[in-house]
């Protein structure tokens, strides 16, 4: 690996180690961390939010990135939102039929075209995998369908190809 590589990296992995931080008395439930984008430096607020009264009854949790100036974000709307869900599910491709609770899977996500390639993504799925691991003993799988950029992200981030094993849990957060 050059040193630009390890650089890059480092660069791809832009959450602030130790800023997740889980505020049990928000309503939604929310969990933070701090985003650094490694163009800019800017460090951008992550939330990540269920609705459900508590942790074992949520489905669906989201994770988003906004723009740090209020101004800026309310322009913007999110700059990378990322939804996933617990729900039944069955993937076409290798017969699995997963059953509500199993694990979760991305439901949908998305990073404005202007910030692609920076580690948005990356950053959110690394956030949801952590919460899903430390408050739930939940894994992150990959959904039955994949964009094929989402599947070049799998491909890296797990070191392997489909079917995809579950997202890997940071620990430095």
């Amino acid at each position: 690996m050059t040193a630009f590589d390890t650089a890059w990296l480092l660069l791809k992995m832009p959450i602030v180690p130790g800023s997740l931080r889980y505020d049990k008395n928000a309503q939604p439930r929310r969990f933070d961390a701090d985003f650094e984008d490694p163009i800019t430096g800017d460090i951008m607020p992550m939330t990540a939010t269920h609705n459900a009264a508590n942790m074992d009854d949520a489905d669906f949790m989201s994770v988003e990135i906004n723009h740090p100036d209020p101004e800026m974000a309310r322009l913007l709307d999110s700059l990378g939102r990322l939804t996933v869900s617990d729900a039944p599910m069955s993937i076409h491709t290798t017969g699995e039929n997963r059953k509500k609770g199993d694990v979760f899977w991305p439901y949908s996500s998305f990073v404005q075209n202007d910030f692609r390639r920076r580690g948005y993504a990356t950053a959110m799925y690394d956030m949801i995998a952590a919460i899903l691991d430390r408050h739930k003993g939940k894994q992150l799988h990959p959904s039955n369908s994949l964009s094929d950029e989402a599947t070049a992200l799998w491909a890296n981030k797990t070191k392997s190809t489909y079917p995809f094993g579950s997202w890997p849990v940071r620990d430095d957060l």
